[in-house]
């Protein structure tokens, strides 16, 4: 009774000390009479103990349904969640900050809806006060409005921001250490949506935005005043910000003679008092600059968007529904440079990112019993925490934050034999149909544990799982498969089950998604079987896989352009490796993949006498123009068809024909691709039996669009090579190369 009495006096002193008036006492009412002194004094790492004692005791003989239904309960559990995450000592230094911080903790610890807003916004600012800062900073010029709680959402999103992902750093320096006209204030962007919505600037869906969602809005680290100048100048339908980017001219150099290449060079005439945004509307951009603007210009008007690089260029999206993301200058299709998921920088998390808070109601519920699942395990109730932590994945299986959680706990306490993991790797894999990379993630470091010592039948059958799986994820340029192949490689113990291996990821993926992957896999079955001499187990995985095709039916049609590039990529690992039996056998699949190129038709070729004997020959160039030429072209080359090939530009470049078998060679024809005549002049042919000894056909300074050349006395060949003999680099680029055989 004396301890009461004097704690209320202690408490009552507080309030006054503050400011605070006595109908506050609410503030501490939610704990425990002994944890109100720790609150009062800012004693946060030991209120952090004290609340876990208080749980553990009060959830000894309680249900997971009836602790997660008593709602003090959870109030402890999410104020010992959130000083977890924040750190203690991180939140022992925001109080000692003074005053309007300690008012806003003691606000804020008494508001588990806000605290359970602030834990779910996506990202949540860990071990730093900087999320819990910046509320503080906009509850104290706001929070006595009578609309604030309308605006948690913002708030908390905009917390969130400063405090988490890869932008935070960015605005942090733009809010303290601003170079001009670069300011970035967290307080500023709240009051400009604030006042923006009032007065009905912004796009409707925006009050029902969550924190993750409003990270789309202000977690760019372009200044302030950009967001201004957008809403300012840039007015469209709210369908037609995708186009937002053209306010601005493309163009590589200022006004003034600069390149906007050159790094600070194209800024140097432009004030430093005006935006980014002002500046490249004034003086032009290429692509960084306008998607930033169309990015901006979507932002500022309360439309999710987002920035995204592209194999060279830069483009942006934009979002008017959940989950439904629309390109603007050419994108979204970027990729992902790290697996960091819910940041909405890239496809792959994005897409799983809104798989994840797609039902607000499920987001809530799920949080709830993953908070409650740490603090039960920081409580030591082991039991109870694995309940709750399948409740929290069952709830929201997707999410990546949860599983990681969970299976450290698993693991950190040896709950699983090997057989169990695998099950449970399988059954993610379920879960995670669409979303196969991020799930591979997840699953990284527990694969080689619970594979090892395991026979190669079973882990040929769960990387078959593995590939089922993928086959429906959609790729992004900047993933590279290879490192799955790899490690599933190494995994097996004998040979053969690598070949079985390939044919089980070509089976899976042939005719699935948008052919990326099977691009993927046939290089990795070049570099893996044809560069190690064995040939043959590439073409009987290949043909398996054509085989199991042919015999289903309904199957998606491919992406044209993608499974074009992958296999061209394939082709031409084959070339480079020598591997004549894989280019037949992939040219044979992109056939339907080839260009028209423009040219002759069969009855217009100028051909020597005799037979045609260089179809179904095999193609070697001195090197591969990645941007120009394509190996899916390389067969036709050699036959009486539109062809094409292209080398990089290098002294004297030279493409090498191997013909099917040796013959009398009656004459060769040459026929330039169309738009380079004058490109290709100096040109010499010879021929071999060998490959490597080498005896001049002909040659000319001066060839003419189809070259025809007669050898009627040449003795056996089997290899012919054209190379430029310009005295400078030049590209060789041809249309085809036809050797003739004697009919006689």
């Amino acid at each position: 009774m004396k301890r009461s009495l004097l704690l209320s006096v202690a408490v009552s002193l507080f309030l006054a000390n503050f400011g605070m008036t006595q109908d506050m006492e609410e503030v501490f009412e939610p704990f425990p009479e002994s944890q109100r002194e720790l609150l009062v004094r800012g004693q946060f790492s030991d209120l952090e103990e004290a609340l876990y004692g208080a749980i553990r005791k009060v959830v000894d003989g309680k249900t997971l349904e009836a602790i997660l239904a008593d709602e003090r309960l959870m109030h402890w559990v999410t104020a010992a969640e959130l000083i977890r995450l924040t750190g203690a000592d991180h939140m022992e230094a925001l109080y000692g900050r003074g005053q309007k911080y300690i008012r806003f903790l003691m606000v804020f610890l008494q508001d588990p809806e806000w605290m359970q807003l602030y834990l779910r916004a996506g990202l949540v600012p860990t071990n730093t006060e900087v999320g819990l800062r910046v509320l503080a900073d906009i509850w104290a010029v706001d929070g006595q409005a009578k609309d604030f709680r309308n605006y948690l959402s913002l708030a908390t999103g905009i917390a969130s921001s400063w405090g988490a992902g890869r932008n935070a750093p960015r605005v942090q320096l733009a809010e303290h250490h601003p170079s001009p006209g670069k300011k970035c204030n967290p307080v500023w962007r709240y009051r400009f949506f604030k006042r923006s919505h009032q007065q009905e600037k912004l796009h409707p869906g925006f009050m029902k935005l969550q924190p993750w969602e409003i990270r789309f809005l202000v977690a760019s680290g372009v200044d302030d005043a950009s967001f201004q100048y957008c809403q300012d100048n840039i007015n469209l339908p709210w369908e037609q910000y995708d186009g937002a980017c053209w306010f601005a001219n493309y163009k590589g150099g200022s006004d003034f003679g600069d390149s906007i290449h050159n790094g600070l060079l194209f800024y140097a005439p432009c004030s430093n008092d005006i935006g980014i945004v002002q500046k490249t509307v004034e003086q032009g951009g290429v692509c960084g600059a306008l998607s930033t603007l169309g990015s901006i210009a979507a932002a500022a008007r309360g439309i999710p968007s987002y920035t995204v690089g592209q194999p060279g260029h830069c483009a942006y999206a934009i979002r008017l529904k959940r989950g439904e993301w629309r390109g603007g200058f050419g994108g979204p299709i970027g990729g992902m440079k790290e697996y960091i998921f819910f940041d909405g920088l890239d496809p792959v998390s994005r897409d799983l990112m809104e798989a994840v808070f797609a039902d607000d109601a499920n987001v809530e519920q799920s949080y709830r019993e993953a908070s409650l699942a740490r603090v039960l395990v920081a409580a030591g109730k082991d039991n109870l925490a694995r309940a709750a932590w399948e409740r929290a994945i069952k709830t929201a299986p997707l999410n990546a934050f949860f599983r990681q959680d969970y299976q450290q706990f698993i693991e950190e306490r040896f709950l699983f034999s090997k057989k169990q993991w695998c099950d449970y790797a399988c059954n993610l894999l379920n879960d995670f149909e669409g979303h196969g990379f991020a799930a591979l993630e997840i699953l990284k470091d527990l694969q080689p544990k619970f594979l090892e010592g395991q026979s190669d039948q079973t882990k040929l059958d769960y990387f078959a799982k593995v590939h089922k799986m993928l086959a429906t994820t959609p790729m992004a340029w900047s993933i590279k498969p290879d490192g799955i192949f790899e490690f599933q490689t190494n995994m097996l113990q004998q040979p053969e089950s690598c070949s079985k291996l390939f044919e089980i990821v070509l089976k899976q993926h042939f005719n699935k998604g948008d052919g990326a992957l099977f691009g993927f896999a046939l290089n990795w079955g070049v570099k893996q079987f044809v560069e190690q001499g064995q040939e043959e187990y590439f073409d009987r995985a290949f043909q398996a896989a054509v085989r199991m095709e042919n015999r289903t039916s309904g199957s998606a049609p491919l992406d044209a352009k993608a499974l074009s590039n992958n296999l061209g990529q394939a082709i031409s690992g084959a070339e480079k490796a020598r591997a004549r039996g894989a280019f037949q056998t992939l040219s044979k699949f992109a056939a339907p993949f080839c260009h028209n190129e423009s040219g002759p038709s069969v009855d217009q070729f100028d051909c020597p006498p005799g037979e045609l004997a260089s179809e179904g020959g095999f193609i070697m160039l001195s090197s591969y123009q990645r941007g120009r030429d394509r190996p899916c072209d390389h067969a036709n080359v050699l036959a009486k068809k539109p062809g094409f090939l292209c080398t990089e530009s290098q002294n004297n470049p030279f493409v090498m024909i191997e013909l099917p078998q040796p013959i009398k060679m009656s004459g060769v024809l040459l026929v330039k691709a169309r738009n380079n005549q004058d490109l290709i002049k100096n040109i010499k042919v010879s021929r071999s039996t060998d490959g490597a000894t080498w005896y001049e056909v002909a040659s000319t300074d001066n060839m003419p669009y189809q070259w025809k050349i007669v050898t009627p006395e040449t003795p056996e060949v089997r290899w012919i090579k054209v190379e430029s003999t310009k005295p400078d680099k030049n590209y060789l680029l041809m249309r085809n190369i036809l050797v003739f055989k004697s009919e006689r």
